[in-house]
């Protein structure tokens, strides 16, 4: 299967214990995880 993790999601499981940290291990274990430029983007965007 392949995955494309929300923003939120992944910064969330980032700086909190809990769900969106067990969806994103369980996401990275088991799956193809896909990225973009945009995606990429965002997620810089969003942490800093």
């Amino acid at each position: 299967m392949r995955l494309v993790l929300d923003c939120n999601v992944v910064i969330a499981a980032g700086v909190t214990e809990g769900t969106c940290r067990k969806v994103v291990s369980e996401a990275v274990r088991h799956h193809a995880i896909l990225l973009s430029d945009e995606i990429l983007g965002e997620y810089r965007s969003v942490a800093t």
